[in-house]
């Protein structure tokens, strides 16, 4: 049996295929992927690909694809390895028919039908994972980040949302691919104790720092800091999944045993993340978002695009919470966002109302002050007025008592008996009239049928100054009353 060599990543093609590559996590992908092809053709390094002629390469490209095909692996997994394959040969000027190459990729069929890890296994994995590794699995299950971004994240990358208690996540910073997702309260809460930890063992924890460094020593300080690999990374998560008795058996396609297994090593946890983001019902687009898939990457980039992508993650975060005690709690912490938000709502709410409402008081207090302007005017100009009667009442009355002593003091003294008695009735009948007029206007002679000469002016001076409601009424029939006995008076003397 042909024994395999094992490749060797040198050489100028090696270097013009991975100068291109920017993301940390694309070159260990490329690499793995090369390598076995070269392992394949039982090559040594990447230039000795270079020396077929085309219609060679190509040809063995498309027996390697088969051969791929009959070891089980799906259409997806051989289109990467074309994507690897067609980087290499591009990126040295060697053109070939890639149409043709691709058309022996097969149909896009599922090989094997994969799921998402459950809750329990999860939870299990935590049980027997160190701190890193929990880091590690929560960032995976609640972001749905590609093992091969974490490389590449650094804690600048990282945004603390003090709302919810969770992780704004930029992945591919500064690659066309960037897009942003959040991680749950729980895991953020791993983060921070890693991030303590770290701090406790001398770190000096920055924007720079690593999310997730290289294992270390903590009794050796001054160790270099580094980011975790991909193979690290990956060989932590192995350990603990067969420590924890969740080592899947692989599974079999077509009679023969291939190397994939029911449930991916890592990408379980991102399809455990996926699917909980559709039980959480959030909208597709929203999902295709969280994702990093670029059909969902358009307009999140803006403030109000990344609200709307938080509010979204809110709603599955429950499902997406391993710990039951920390899935409590980060329920309460939603139920009191929720709270908040209504809250906020209503008082936004109360305030519209009070800016409606408010020019409306405004004007009801203008009409009431000008009412008010207006009663006190009326109360000042009727105070006017029944200052302007009292004086015109009491000039009357005067005029009034003085034409009464007129009359009083006018009675002729009768040159004979005759003419005296005479003169004394007239003037007694003329005084008579006057006395009943005062009787019947003024309140104070109304219960007197006999009264002197004196006692009724006295009366008569003393009602100048009465109040009593009548009075114009008393003034204006007096004065006519006397007015005419003067006028009767005055014809006679002259006869």
């Amino acid at each position: 049996m042909l024994q395999r060599v094992v490749p060797v990543l040198k050489g100028k093609a090696y270097v013009n295929l991975f100068g291109a590559l920017r993301s940390p996590a694309t070159k260990a992908t490329y690499a793995f992927r090369l390598k076995q092809y070269l392992s394949y053709l039982n090559m040594h390094a990447p230039d000795e690909l270079l020396l077929m002629d085309n219609a060679t390469a190509q040809k063995k490209i498309i027996e390697y694809i088969l051969y791929l095909r009959n070891e089980g692996l799906s259409r997806s997994s051989l289109e990467g390895v074309s994507a690897t394959l067609r980087k290499f040969y591009a990126m040295n000027d060697i053109e070939l028919n890639w149409d043709k190459i691709h058309a022996y990729l097969g149909e896009d069929e599922k090989t094997i039908e994969d799921e998402a890890y459950t809750h329990e296994q999860i939870k299990r994995m935590l049980q027997f994972a160190p701190l890193r590794t929990r880091v590690l699995i929560l960032l995976l299950a609640s972001s749905g980040i590609r093992i091969g971004a974490i490389a590449d994240l650094r804690k600048k990358h990282l945004t603390y949302i003090e709302k919810y208690g969770l992780y704004q996540i930029t992945i591919y910073p500064k690659a066309n691919q960037r897009y942003v997702t959040f991680c749950t309260p729980e895991c953020a809460s791993e983060i921070n104790s890693y991030f303590e930890y770290r701090r406790s063992c001398g770190e000096n924890i920055g924007d720079e720092s690593p999310v997730i460094r290289k294992d270390f020593d903590r009794d050796r300080p001054g160790q270099r800091i580094e980011s975790a690999t991909v193979k690290a990374l990956k060989f932590s998560l192995e350990r603990i999944v067969r420590n924890a008795g969740l080592k899947m058996k692989h599974e079999e396609v077509n009679g023969r045993q291939t190397h994939r297994t029911k449930i991916m090593l890592i990408h379980g946890l991102r399809k455990f993340y996926c699917t909980n983001l559709g039980r959480a019902r959030l909208q597709s687009s929203k999902i295709d978002a969280l994702m990093g898939w670029k059909k969902g990457l358009l307009h999140v980039y803006d403030r109000s695009g990344l609200e709307e992508l938080l509010e979204e993650y809110v709603k599955a975060i429950d499902l997406l919470t391993i710990n039951d005690e920390n899935r409590l709690k980060a329920k309460v912490a939603t139920l009191e966002g929720d709270k908040d938000r209504m809250i906020q709502e209503l008082t936004k709410t109360v305030e519209e109302m009070r800016a409606q409402v408010q020019p409306k008081d405004k004007e009801l207090q203008e009409l009431r002050n000008e009412i008010k302007v207006l009663q006190e005017k009326k109360d000042n100009e009727i105070q006017l007025i029944k200052k302007q009667l009292a004086t015109v009442e009491k000039h009357q009355m005067e005029i009034i008592a003085r034409i009464m002593s007129n009359i009083a003091a006018s009675s002729p003294t009768p040159t004979n008996k005759r003419l005296g008695r005479e003169a004394s009735k007239k003037t007694q009948r003329r005084f008579s009239q006057i006395l009943q007029i005062l009787a019947r206007e003024t309140p104070q002679l109304r219960h007197h049928d006999e009264l002197s000469r004196e006692q009724a002016l006295e009366l008569a001076r003393s009602s100048i100054s009465s109040d009593d409601d009548n009075t114009s009424n008393f003034i204006r029939q007096v004065s006519k009353g006397v007015a005419k006995q003067v006028g009767r008076l005055a014809t006679k003397k002259k006869k």
